[in-house]
């Protein structure tokens, strides 16, 4: 037992991801682990990896499960390892017959699951044993020590960023685009006075230190819930929706008749299913930016009260009007500072999920505690230098183009140190 190393794990995600804050924080919860912990790139799969000491394996929810992102030789290696496998899941709503099929075939011990365990055990046919109920996101301890500027000082009374959804994430997908162009037009007419930044063009998105920088300088943020109340059973659901959207679309923004939305998915959507808070709020909070939320929040069932910790707006002319009022009052940062004092002592830290990582990872590996006996150099986690650089899309799309091309070349992306910087494909030292 004397000679026993901590075990070894090997963490895998999709650098091309890391530009958002949301998953970069995500990943970088586990570099606090107790376990030892090597972060790969997901392609190094493709490239064939040697798995030799490693004690266990961990999906992210970069790595796209419902989208196929693990195929062919990757999923196969995957399926030949006997160590346990962990895997961290989410848009689970689209194409659940691939997300199954790959689980089942890759032999996934544990799933970090966003749906409600009940809701989980229906789709996915499996105990409740199986799942861990976990949020979309964690507040991020870089959040702690955050300055917020003055109420009065910021110049943007109402802020927000969205975009366009696919129709299959039906009445959740449209809250982002279309009530928050609504909240524009309403402002416009009957409060031309609040200073807004809303855009829901996928081409206007922030990230990175921009987005960061544009929260702070809000006094107010539309925070619409996440998710889809549409699950995809079979995918059949998304492939009508694309040709629904194709056949009526008339401009390259993706709009679609209201009424065509009702007949064809409507009766497909349960309300409230799956709800879910995005990551992003715990952002808003920190810097003390008062929530903005449509009716019937999923806000609510985290604890939080309307008109106390977030503001519920009607979409009509007394709604805006009302808001305009009470954002030039002293109300309006006590409210937000009411959010950010109960979710930063709520169930929403990071410590949250590590520990029930540790515990349950803990639990998996009971009888393979001592399977590391000689050291293995660990791959730290290092966001790619292209993240810090969001604005330029040019490098972010050289980056995932490389880094798919690298598949096919590994011998040139071995021996180019620079190379293997820029994608975040360093292995294991010994491989």
């Amino acid at each position: 037992m004397e000679n026993c190393k901590k075990p070894v794990g090997l963490f895998f995600f999709d650098s091309t991801q890391t530009y958002t804050n949301a998953v970069n924080d995500h990943i970088k919860i586990f570099e606090r682990s107790n376990y030892r912990i090597s972060f790969i790139d997901y392609r190094r799969l493709y490239t064939g990896f040697n798995f030799l000491g490693y004690s266990f394996i961990v999906i992210h929810y970069s790595v796209r499960l419902p989208f196929e992102a693990l195929t062919g030789i990757a999923a196969i290696q995957l399926h030949e390892q006997k160590i346990p496998k962990i895997l961290f899941i989410q848009d689970e709503y689209n194409a659940l017959d691939k997300t199954l099929f790959w689980i089942n075939y890759i032999g996934f011990d544990l799933i970090y699951t966003t749906f409600p365990i009940e809701l989980a055990m229906h789709c996915y046919r499996m105990p409740a044993k199986r799942f861990v109920n976990n949020l979309t996101g964690y507040i991020p301890s870089s959040l702690s020590d955050i300055e917020p500027l003055p109420f009065s000082k910021r110049p943007i009374d109402l802020g927000y960023r969205g975009r366009r959804l696919p129709l299959i994430y039906g009445h959740l997908g449209r809250l982002k685009h279309e009530f928050a162009d609504h909240i524009k037009k309403n402002a416009q007419n009957y409060a031309p006075r609040m200073v807004l930044d809303i855009e829901t063009d996928d081409k206007k998105r922030i990230y990175g230190d921009y987005w960061v920088e544009f929260i702070g300088n809000c006094k107010a943020m539309y925070v619409p819930d996440s998710g889809s109340n549409i699950i995809d059973f079979s995918s059949a659901l998304d492939y009508s929706a694309t040709a629904i959207s194709k056949l009526y679309s008339v401009s390259s923004r993706n709009f679609y008749p209201k009424e065509i939305v009702r007949n064809q998915l409507a009766q497909y959507e349960i309300n409230g299913l799956t709800n879910q808070i995005s990551p992003k709020l715990f952002e808003i909070v920190a810097y003390e930016v008062m929530i903005v939320a449509h009716p019937n929040s999923v806000l609510s069932s985290y604890g939080l009260e309307k008109q106390v910790d977030y503001w519920e707006i009607e979409n009509n002319k007394t709604g805006i009007k009302n808001l305009e009022r009470f954002l030039k009052s002293s109300l309006a940062p006590e409210i937000a500072k009411n959010a950010k004092k109960k979710i930063f002592c709520g169930p929403f830290q990071e410590s949250y999920l590590l520990n029930s990582f540790d515990k349950k990872l803990l639990e998996l590996m009971k009888n393979q505690l001592c399977l590391t006996k000689e050291p293995i150099a660990v791959k730290p986690y290092s966001r790619p230098f292209f993240s810090n650089s969001p604005q330029s899309p040019i490098l972010y799309y050289l980056h995932y183009i490389i880094s798919h091309f690298a598949v096919f070349i590994p011998s040139f992306v071995k021996k180019n140190k620079l190379l293997r910087r820029f994608l975040g494909l360093q292995p294991r030292l010994d491989v």
